[in-house]
């Protein structure tokens, strides 16, 4: 399994947002260039981050990004699910969507293994805030 680059480029480029004194807006070029990756990734990237509100934009000459909660409120399991739309590991142990339920839930001997290692790596990534993370 691997965390998907813009997974990754996400919680970093918030950890920006949230190293900022008061909450202060940050433009998308600074935070890329800091973080070395190229701005017009970083858009897509915030485009979800924005839509799913952990992220607004404030537009004019101080403008940017800034985040939408006390970093102590986001944890990094809500920017993968903003990100990713789900910590599922497969789509088959998702009880969410009815299209993708398992037709071998109830002998598939695996079916168990993926559901709850999918529960204890959301448990886990919801156990760590952007404010924590960001301290290390």
């Amino acid at each position: 399994m691997k965390i998907s680059t813009t997974v990754r480029y996400g919680v970093r480029a918030l950890c920006e947002l949230a190293s900022q004194k008061n909450n202060e807006p940050m433009q998308i070029r600074n935070i890329a260039r800091n973080q070395g990756f190229t701005p017009r990734y970083l858009e897509q990237i915030f485009h979800k981050l924005k839509k799913s509100g952990l992220i607004k934009a404030h537009r004019g000459r101080k403008g940017g990004y800034y985040l939408l909660r006390d970093p102590a409120k986001i944890t990094v399991g809500d920017i993968v699910r903003s990100l990713e739309g789900s910590l599922e590991l497969v789509p088959c142990s998702s009880s969410k969507n009815a299209d993708e339920k398992c037709l071998r839930e109830n002998y598939c001997p695996t079916h168990i293994l993926w559901k709850e290692a999918g529960k204890k790596i959301s448990q886990y990534f919801d156990s760590v805030t952007l404010k924590n993370l960001c301290k290390k």
